[in-house]
This record gives C-alpha cells, sequence and structure tokens, in this order.
C-alpha cells in the first residue's frame, strides 16, 4: 500500500509557507546561493516520512515543527535562548581513547557489540539478533531530525532536575526472553557525543546505578539508523526509505520551480546495501491537479545517496 506524504489540508500551509518566502524575497536583500539553499530546506524537510508512518508534518502539531524548520531557513526569528542551569561537576573516569565500551549490566558482564541511533534512542547492545543478551538504552531530548553531535549529557544521584529515562536489559540462565527496567533517578552518567563519519557518530559514556548493579565505561560508535539534519545539512548517508523519499521530494520541488506540488505518495522503497542501490516510486499531484507516477532509482557513492544521472 502506498504511504501518504499529505493531503488536501496541507495546501493552506504550504501556500503561507511559500508566501513566506516570497515575501522576503521581495525585500530585495542581498542573498547568498548558501542562504537561497536554506529557503528551500524547510518545505523539503516538511515532506520527509518519520519512522513508523510516511506523512506529511503539516497534518498535526503545526506550530511544534514548522517554526524551527522557518528558524532554519532563516524566515523567522529564533526565541530567546532557555537559561543555562549549572550543575553540579560529576567526577567519572575518562575512558581511555582504544577502550570500546564495556562493564556489567544488572551484575552480567557487558561488551558492547553494537550501537544504533534512531529516532532519538541511543541503543547499545551486547549480542546479535531483535533481542540482544544484554542492552543500554537513553531518550535523549532532541527536535524531530535533530542529531546530537558534540554534544554532552550529564546525570547525577544528588540531581533535583528531571533525568534521561535510561532501560537496560539482561537474560538471566535458560531464560527465552530478556528482562529489562526503567531506571528514571538514583545514577550518575556522561554521555559526551562527537561528530559524525558518514552514517556513523563517535561517543563515550559513563554510567553507573549501583541499586541496579550496572556499571559500564568507554567508548562506542552508534549507526544512524532514520533521517536526520547534521549541522544544517541533510545526512545523506542514513540507508533509511526517508533518505530516499527526501531526494525524490527534492526533485520533484525543483522540477515544478517549488510551486505546483500539492501531496504525494510512496511505496515500494528497496535498499539493498551490498550492490549500494536502492528505488522508490512516487505518485504525486502536481500541476492542475494531474496525477503523476515516477520511479526513482539510487546509487551510493562517497557522498552518500544519490539519484542515478539515468533513470
Amino acid at each position: 500500500m502506498p504511504k501518504t506524504l499529505s493531503t488536501t489540508t496541507n495546501i493552506t500551509m504550504l501556500a503561507k509557507i511559500r508566501g513566506l518566502i516570497a515575501a522576503k524575497k521581495s525585500a530585495k536583500q542581498p542573498v547568498s546561493q548558501g542562504n537561497s539553499s536554506r529557503r528551500l530546506l524547510p518545505l523539503l524537510l516538511l515532506l520527509v516520512v518519520a519512522g513508523g508512518g510516511a506523512f506529511l508534518y503539516l497534518n498535526g502539531g503545526l506550530t511544534t515543527y514548522i517554526e524551527p524548520l522557518l528558524q532554519m531557513a532563516g524566515l523567522q526569528e529564533a526565541p530567546a535562548p532557555a537559561p543555562v542551569i549549572k550543575r553540579k561537576p560529576i567526577k567519572v573516569a575518562k575512558a581511555p581513547a582504544s577502550k570500546t565500551l564495556n562493564g556489567t549490566i544488572h551484575g552480567q558482564v557487558f561488551s558492547l557489540t553494537t550501537a544504533e541511533l534512531k529516532q532519538g534512542l541511543l541503543t547499545l547492545k551486547q549480542g546479535n539478533g531483535l533481542l540482544p543478551d544484554r542492552s543500554f538504552s537513553i531518550k535523549l531530548d532532541l527536535d524531530k531530525w535533530e542529531l546530537p553531535t558534540n554534544r554532552t549529557y550529564s546525570a547525577s544521584t544528588d540531581s533535583t532536575s528531571s533525568q534521561p529515562q535510561i532501560k537496560i536489559s539482561w537474560r538471566e540462565p535458560n531464560q527465552d526472553l530478556p528482562s529489562s527496567i526503567d531506571i528514571n533517578a538514583g545514577y550518575t552518567m556522561t554521555l559526551a557525543f562527537k561528530g559524525t563519519n558518514k552514517n556513523k557518530l563517535a561517543g563515550q559514556l559513563s554510567f553507573e546505578s549501583a541499586e541496579h548493579g550496572t556499571r559500564i565505561n568507554g567508548n562506542f560508535s552508534a549507526e544512524i539508523k532514520s533521517f536526520v539534519i547534521d549541522q544544517g545539512k541533510p545526512n545523506l548517508h542514513v540507508d533509511s526509505s526517508e533518505t530516499l523519499t527526501y531526494l525524490a521530494l527534492a526533485d520533484l520541488l525543483k522540477e515544478s520551480g517549488n510551486t505546483s506540488i500539492s501531496s504525494a505518495q510512496y511505496s515500494n522503497a528497496k535498499i539493498d546495501k551490498a550492490s549500494s542501490n536502492a528505488s522508490l516510486d512516487i505518485v504525486y499531484v502536481g500541476e492542475k491537479g494531474k496525477t503523476i507516477s515516477k520511479e526513482y532509482r539510487y546509487e551510493k557513492n562517497k557522498s552518500g545517496w544519490n539519484i542515478r544521472k539515468n533513470q
């Protein structure tokens, strides 16, 4: 079944965004080529799909999603920064540069096998498969498509503010399904993210909860599993149907002059990592309400996913 990216109820808001762009241009302010590209970015982002369902973000929570994108495009002033809350420094052991994350989870030895970041959820696992032997996960406070590049999260046992929610899981001997528990307070942590390398985000974690027999420390490199904006630009190295859809919609908007696309649907998103090839089908409503079908084929190179020149 094709997945709907937008409906006719979005036309009014699309017109509003286009009007803002036109008004900005009519001010006759000098605009660099880079700024022009950024102004197109909000509309493209609004058309990008998310996680479990494909839809246009205009279909709900309008203020939540539109304002940050307009600010990114320079069409709206950003709100005043929130006051900085000073927290008590946490003394934690720093992992050696070569030390991969390890330690104990619920009293069991833990050694990192895989790490991934998807829609703001960082998961560190030991063991393969959908249900690993042991895991540590943390839900990060991020905006849509945001990546925590060069950001640090800290918590201490005497902290009075809310702390990120942690979940640990472990498997007892002769147990088919792992047990799990949420840890909402009473722990110390320093989680420091670094920069990206293609679709990987490096980081370092030091975490301890004596109550739950968990202490892990070391470095990790998390695979980015969902569409993200990295320092103002889409990360096209991510192997996701969202990335393919972003490229397709960007191409359609470029062809139409950013004026005639009112809705779109996608289906049959396929990614072959082994051959670095992918494909996607799109049906969209264009000028004068005409329905148009198009198949996109992609290839991945050093710059990430790209639409093939010879379709």
